[in-house]
């Protein structure tokens, strides 16, 4: 995107008038940010709409990556990186007497996740963009991130992480994408005229998901993906509820790995794993049914990515809806599901992989488990004559009075990952041995990596000159191109300034631990 200072500074001044009805001295750092975050949204808007038609018209394969935990850290640098903007924007405010460092910091910083595994999530959105791939996000919309560390009398405290205080400037509510999560109540299977069978319900519990779209910006691409959020809510034909009702259905969006010691605890997290599977899943059949003729293009069209087993619930919903809804018969729609779905392992120890018992999982989640539990006995008939009762009982997805949710990810997944060379020869040898044995070929390796924009050209400018002044520029786009500074490893005059970028570094790391003895 093109944009001059002059024009910057204009339209800034405009937003912050049109939000607060005041002159820019009179407002807040808070303030300065949600009026520069809407403003950058504003300058993006036409790239995102013109992005999703792009994809429709097309008939584009969409990637759908589900995750429980997304960390894509404060978005005000990256998304002006992204779209080249970041040198404009930060010299007009300059001009304007302001700080762009002092109000990037004001951004809250949603903590949906607690490491490596929302990371991971962050840095496929951020590359999915860039490179031009159909990728979509899947997850949860915490109303508290998981948590704000201060330290009070030399004590580490922790406090809630209210990120939504002031709003998500980056987030588009979508209330006619909203879909209902059921849970509960009784389920059988009634005969039809035809043979067949058809799921009824009652009493179940209703939960109203409700999605907010956050644009993921692709780097100088004129690309804008969408990671969806999905937000639990009161339904509105619930017009009379207790505020139990009303506090057990926030609470499935409250916060992120509720504690699972207890029954209650137990309960709670598996109902936001399944909470946003199946909204995520319901979104996305709506979604193709709406633009494709014929539910069996689904394969060819759309994948599903499981990031670890928190979103493997995904499977048997798919199941649910080919069948009970779009009235697939059995193989038809498992041949789709795992089609569709892929999965990515995290765990090096075999006695941690997610498991749930069965007794719980039937009643919080009937119809799912009448699937699962199908899914198991198929299983068993397939696999028990090639590979003996004994390998097929420990693989199951039913064992032990367990569900077992790695083993349901790669049976239902056509692909299963570990996240580096080392972590998936694991997964061959010990820690899920028995399932590579049934499925040698589904198993392969994706090294993790991270996304250079965020880590590298914003978190230490300094290396990134370097870096242009030596190889040229050509790596902001492509990574691989890093290698050509291997030449350079026994350079007297590289190395220096290479030695002055750390000690930048440092001094800067330095004054941000001690600053008054650096002021």
């Amino acid at each position: 995107m093109k944009l001059t200072c002059a024009q910057f500074k204009k339209d800034f001044l405009s937003e912050i008038e049109t939000l607060y009805s005041t002159s820019l001295s009179d407002t807040s750092t808070i303030g300065q940010f949600i009026a520069l975050g809407q403003l950058v949204r504003r300058y993006n808007s036409q790239s995102w709409t013109r992005t999703a038609k792009f994809y429709r018209d097309h008939h584009q394969k969409q990637v759908y990556y589900f995750s429980i935990e997304f960390l894509p850290g404060r978005l005000l640098a990256s998304n002006l990186l992204n779209l080249n903007l970041l040198t404009t924007v930060k010299k007009g405010l300059t001009e304007l007497g302001l700080d762009f460092e002092t109000i990037s910091q004001a951004e809250p910083d949603p903590a949906l996740g607690n490491g490596g595994l929302g990371r991971l999530a962050a840095c496929y959105m951020d590359a999915m963009a860039s490179l031009k791939i159909a990728g979509n996000g899947n997850g949860i919309r915490y109303r508290y991130g998981l948590f704000k560390q201060v330290f009070m009398d030399g004590y580490q405290v922790e406090l809630p992480d209210d990120w939504l205080h002031h709003g998500n400037v980056w987030e588009t509510r979508r209330d006619n994408k909203s879909c209902i999560v059921q849970f509960g109540g009784n389920v059988w299977l009634q005969p039809q005229a035809d043979g067949s069978l058809q799921p009824q319900s009652e009493n179940t519990e209703d939960v109203l998901a409700v999605p907010y779209d956050v644009g993921i910006v692709g780097y100088h691409n004129d690309i804008t993906n969408t990671l969806r959020l999905w937000s639990a809510e009161l339904p509105p034909s619930a017009t009379y509820s207790s505020q139990d009702q009303r506090d057990r259905i926030s609470e499935i969006t409250k916060v992120l790995y509720p504690d699972d010691s207890n029954s209650a605890g137990q309960q709670l997290r598996l109902r936001q794993e399944y909470f946003f599977s199946s909204a995520g899943v319901q979104s996305i059949v709506r979604d193709f049914c709406a633009t494709h003729h014929g539910i069996k293009l689904l394969g060819k069209k759309v994948a599903i990515h499981i990031n670890d087993t928190h979103p493997t619930l995904v499977i048997p919903e798919m199941m649910r809806l080919l069948m009970d809804e779009h009235h697939c018969s059995w193989e038809v729609a498992w041949t789709l599901t795992t089609q569709v779905m892929s999965y990515t392992n995290h765990t090096i120890l075999q006695e941690a992989l997610e498991t749930w018992p069965i007794d719980m999982f039937k009643n919080l989640l009937p119809r799912i488990y009448q699937i699962i539990a199908e899914i198991d006995r198929r299983y068993r008939e397939q696999q028990t004559p090639i590979f003996g009762k004994a390998l097929v009982d420990q693989t199951a997805p039913l064992g032990n009075g367990q569900v077992r949710m790695a083993y349901l990810a790669v049976i239902g997944s056509h692909s299963v990952n570990g996240v580096a060379p080392l972590h998936t020869e694991l997964l061959k040898t010990d820690v899920l041995r028995g399932l590579y044995q049934v499925y040698p070929e589904r198993f392969n390796n994706k090294t993790n990596g991270i996304a250079t924009r965020r880590w590298v050209q914003l978190a230490n400018q300094p290396l990134a000159q370097l870096i242009d002044q030596t190889i040229g520029s050509d790596w902001r786009r492509q990574p691989d191109l890093l290698q050509t500074l291997l030449p350079y490893q026994q350079d007297d005059h590289f190395l220096y300034q290479l030695g002055q970028v750390k000690l930048t570094n440092k001094q800067a790391l330095a004054a941000y631990v001690w600053p008054s003895n650096y002021s």
